[in-house]
């Protein structure tokens, strides 16, 4: 089986195209990468004008369509055995995903508060991989 490889241009995420782009785009995913909260996060947490395109993530990352967040790959600021957690699903207000807790680095976490957004996008992006369930349907 050969892997196809097709990006999501967020080109237009404020208008029904994109919106209708974006859940072509998830139909004929069997995976998907988000990189970064960069788009993802400021758009569900400030949806005004972006409605069905901050839905369409909110239903994705909450995982109550056909996909699944099956890896987290993060980084978090530590000192010793302790590490100090952004959670960008909380800030979202959306369910943290069981990957996210297997992926938690340090032994103790300590919640300060919103991280830099420079460090969760740019130095420590925040990677997730996404795996489509065949038992569920889209959207």
């Amino acid at each position: 089986m050969r892997a196809r490889f097709r990006q999501i241009v967020v080109d237009g995420y404020d208008t029904t195209q994109g919106a209708d782009a974006l859940l072509e785009t998830l139909n004929q995913a069997d995976y998907v990468v988000l990189a970064s909260p960069r788009v993802w996060l400021p758009l569900v947490r400030h949806p005004e004008g972006r409605e069905e395109m901050a839905d369409i993530y909110r239903r994705l990352l909450s995982e109550r369509g056909a996909f699944r967040i099956v890896r987290v790959w993060r980084v978090e600021p530590q000192i010793g055995p302790v590490s100090f957690r952004d959670n960008p699903f909380a800030r979202a207000g959306l369910p943290t995903p069981r990957a996210w807790d297997m992926a938690a680095p340090g032994a103790v976490t300590l919640s300060l508060g919103p991280v830099d957004e420079g460090f969760e996008v740019y130095d420590h992006p925040l990677v997730m991989l996404l795996a489509r369930d065949p038992s569920r349907s889209w959207p």
